[in-house]
């Protein structure tokens, strides 16, 4: 079974656009609880890793340029969020 990898992309540019947001949202909160803090940041971490993966298999099945660009793209934006959340 052949992958969509273009499918893929553009479901998992939704969820980095969707933690992105709440990211965004709760990093301006003076007193965010520790719990709320602790599952961004998991669900980040996730996220992220989940996105490795996938970028990963993209890599070992030759993806086409075009589109390992823009896997680099969210790569970095999962990179980026990891970061803030880890900030929080």
């Amino acid at each position: 079974m052949e992958i969509d990898w273009l499918t893929t992309l553009a479901e998992q540019g939704d969820i980095a656009k969707g933690k992105a947001t709440e990211v965004a949202t709760l990093v301006v909160k003076p007193e965010l609880p520790l719990e709320i803090a602790s599952r961004l940041y998991r669900d980040v971490e996730k996220g992220a890793q989940t996105f490795d993966r996938i970028l990963s298999d993209m890599e070992d099945a030759d993806g086409s340029d075009e589109l390992l660009e823009a896997a680099d793209a969210l790569a970095e934006l999962w990179s980026q969020l990891s970061e803030l959340a880890r900030e929080i």
